[in-house]
């Protein structure tokens, strides 16, 4: 398994360079999932994941892993589960301590992923798993306020908490996992309770948007008044997911320090 360490300016293998990745720092790993078929695959979710973990690394110190991906020609010869379960095995038996899953997609395949998550940490610690669920933070986007329509301003988290829930598919409550030193903070539950044509209905345009502010590439059929719009939508779902996965990485480093014997 090659751990990849992230730097101001590139995610590099730690390998290639001849050093480790650091052991006590919050370790990221993206779970991607994506469509079985050609045109699927070469969506920009992949692209998005990496723009908005790359913000999450210039703030603050993360182990970045490249991402695991699932399709469902995968799927044939192995669950995502068992994927996920043999990734997180590798990670736990290599030290690291603190580890943030990451999904991106909308869970339609995928099934349970608290499930092999608290299982390799069983498997590799040999002690008994505490689950907490923890409730979506509150943070702060910068440059964004918004505001009802009679009734002043609003939370960023109440007009902006569906477009999340549908893509990158993050619950309003997430999951810790924790045994012995070992800290796992997963940004989904084993509830989902999103209505699925709702879901698709505001999963597309927030992909449009994030594309065109993340991966300019991909935005190249619009005109630039549609770009110019989609654009500035897209940088601020960026920011919010930024500023919640900033929250998580930040939880994760102050459980490690409360986990600290005493001087």
């Amino acid at each position: 398994m090659t751990i990849a360490t992230s730097s101001h300016t590139a995610i590099t293998r730690c390998e290639q360079e001849g050093r480790k990745a650091p052991r006590n720092v919050p370790y990221l790993l993206p779970l991607i999932e994506q469509g079985g078929d050609e045109r699927q695959v070469q969506s920009p979710v992949a692209d998005i994941a990496s723009h908005v973990i790359r913000l999450v690394a210039l703030r603050l110190p993360v182990t970045v892993a490249f991402p695991l991906c699932w399709t469902e020609r995968v799927s044939q010869e192995r669950t995502f589960a068992d994927q996920m379960y043999i990734t997180l095995m590798a990670c736990l038996r290599q030290g690291f301590q603190q580890l943030l899953l990451v999904p991106w997609g909308r869970r339609q395949s995928t099934g349970s992923l608290v499930e092999p998550a608290l299982l390799a940490l069983s498997a590799v610690t040999g002690e008994a798993v505490s689950r907490t669920e923890m409730a979506l933070p509150h943070v702060h986007v910068d440059g964004v306020s918004a505001r009802r329509s009679f009734e002043g301003l609003s939370s960023i988290q109440a007009q902006l908490g569906p477009l999340v829930e549908a893509f990158p598919g993050w619950d309003r409550t997430w999951t810790k996992l924790s045994a012995g030193q070992v800290k796992i903070v997963l940004l989904s539950s084993d509830t989902w309770m999103t209505h699925p044509s709702r879901t698709t209905a505001w999963a597309e345009p927030t992909i449009k948007a994030l594309a065109a502010a993340c991966c300019p590439h991909q935005a190249g059929f619009m005109t630039a008044s549609e770009r110019y719009r989609w654009q500035r939508d897209g940088q601020i779902y960026a920011h919010y997911l930024v500023s919640l996965l900033c929250a998580a990485t930040a939880f994760l480093q102050q459980e490690q320090i409360r986990s600290l014997p005493s001087p």
